[in-house]
C-alpha cells in the first residue's frame, strides 16, 4: 500500500503449522493445541499479527474455552524468526445427547500496517470426533473414523489365536483382516444394539452350552496346572460380539455370515504336545474344511479360549476406543506374518524357527 493506495506489489509471509487435538476417554473434554513456526516474512510488512479462531462447528453442543499462548501472535519484519507460538484452547461436548460427532474448523487471518488482511480456514474431515455417553456411563471421545487394532495375546493364549490367525487368513471372508479390507464390526450388549440381539445367542448357534464336553475332540488340553477346574470348551472365529459371527441371523439383523449351526464351520482342535508347544489340528472326525466356509469352532482349554478375550478386550479395548454398535475394527497376529496360509495344507511354526 503506498498513500492508501494497492501498490500491486506482492509479499510474502509464511508459517508452519502443527495442529494437536488430544481427546480424554473419560471426559467429555478436549484439547487442541496450535504450534506456529514462522518460515518465511519479507522485511517490507513491517510487522504481522496473526488472530486465530478455533471453532467447535456445532456451537450449541460444544463450548470453546479461553485461549492460553506461550509466545505473541506478533512477527516484526526486522526479526521474522525471533520466536514460535503455541496456543492451546479447551473444547467441551455439553453431553445433550447419547452420541453426536463434531467438527473442527480452525481459521488464521494475518495483519500488517502495509497490507490487506489475508485469511486460511481449514478443516480436517480425517479427524472427526465422536462423543458418547453410551459406551461408557461417563462421557468421553474418540476419534471418529480411526479404525482400531486388536492385537491377540500370543505368549498367553497360543491354539486361541493360531486358530483366529487360521480362520481369518484362509476363510475367503477374511474376518477383520485390514489387508483383505474386512474389518469386524462390533456387536455390543443387546441394550446398545440396534437388533437388541444379545451376543451370547451367537455364541450359542456357534458353540451351544455343553457342546465342547458332549461332543468336542477328546485330545484337547487343559491347563490345569494354571486354572484347577478347567477343561474344554469351544472357541469360534469371528467372535460372537461382531456382526461377522456365524450365529449372527442376516436379513434386517445385519449378520454378514449366517450359518444354520457351528457344524458349518472349519472344526479344529488345540491340544498341547509338551510344555510350551502348542499344535492346533484338524479334527479328522469331522469332513475336511473345504475352506469355503464362513467361519471357525475349535476344541480348547476353557482358561486359553477365556482368557484370549476377557477383560482384556471388554475393559481394555473396546473402551479405550469408546466403541459403539457397528464400529470396525482389525484383528492382528504379528507373529504370524511369516505363514503362508495360500496351501491346501496349512503348516507353521511361531515363534519363526
Amino acid at each position: 500500500m503506498k498513500d492508501g493506495k494497492p501498490t500491486g506489489e506482492i509479499l510474502n509471509a509464511t508459517w508452519a503449522v502443527g495442529q494437536e487435538v488430544k481427546l480424554s476417554g473419560t471426559s467429555s473434554t478436549f484439547t487442541q493445541q496450535l504450534i506456529i513456526v514462522p518460515v518465511e516474512i519479507d522485511a517490507k510488512f513491517v510487522s504481522v499479527t496473526l488472530n486465530v479462531d478455533y471453532n467447535c462447528m456445532m456451537p450449541d453442543v460444544c463450548s470453546n474455552g479461553p485461549q492460553s499462548w506461550d509466545g505473541a501472535l506478533e512477527w516484526l519484519g526486522t526479526d521474522p524468526f525471533s520466536h514460535t507460538a503455541i496456543g492451546t484452547i479447551d473444547h467441551t461436548w455439553n453431553a445433550e445427547k447419547n452420541a453426536e460427532t463434531l467438527d473442527l474448523s480452525t481459521k488464521i487471518t494475518a495483519y500488517s500496517p502495509v497490507a490487506n488482511p489475508a485469511a486460511t480456514r481449514w478443516q480436517s474431515d480425517g479427524a472427526q470426533i465422536r462423543c458418547d455417553k453410551i459406551s461408557s456411563v461417563t462421557p468421553g471421545c474418540t476419534f471418529h473414523k480411526y479404525v482400531p487394532t486388536w492385537v491377540m495375546n500370543f505368549a498367553k493364549t497360543p491354539p486361541a489365536v493360531a486358530h483366529a490367525w487360521l480362520i481369518q487368513s484362509k476363510l475367503p471372508n477374511h474376518p477383520g483382516s485390514q489387508a483383505a479390507n474386512k474389518p469386524l464390526f462390533y456387536l455390543p450388549a443387546a441394550s446398545k444394539n440396534a437388533s437388541g440381539r444379545d451376543p451370547d445367542d451367537n455364541r450359542k448357534v456357534i458353540c451351544p452350552d455343553g457342546w465342547a464336553a458332549a461332543y468336542g475332540n477328546p485330545d484337547a488340553t487343559p491347563v490345569t496346572e494354571i486354572s484347577s477346574g478347567d477343561k474344554a470348551s469351544c472357541d469360534e472365529f469371528a467372535y460372537a460380539s461382531t456382526y461377522n459371527s456365524g450365529g449372527m441371523p442376516g436379513g434386517s439383523t445385519g449378520g454378514m455370515n449366517e450359518v444354520d449351526t457351528g457344524n458349518d464351520c472349519v472344526q479344529t482342535y488345540a491340544t498341547r504336545v509338551k510344555q510350551g508347544e502348542w499344535h492346533l489340528y484338524d479334527d479328522v472326525r469331522e469332513a475336511a474344511p473345504t475352506w469355503q466356509e464362513v467361519c471357525g469352532r475349535s476344541v480348547m482349554s476353557s482358561w486359553m479360549n477365556s482368557t484370549s478375550m476377557g477383560g482384556a478386550f471388554s475393559s481394555g479395548f473396546s473402551t479405550k476406543y469408546r466403541m459403539l454398535d457397528k464400529d470396525p475394527y482389525w484383528v492382528d497376529f504379528p507373529e504370524f506374518a511369516h505363514c503362508d496360509a495360500s496351501k491346501a495344507t496349512v503348516t507353521c511354526t511361531v515363534p519363526k524357527p
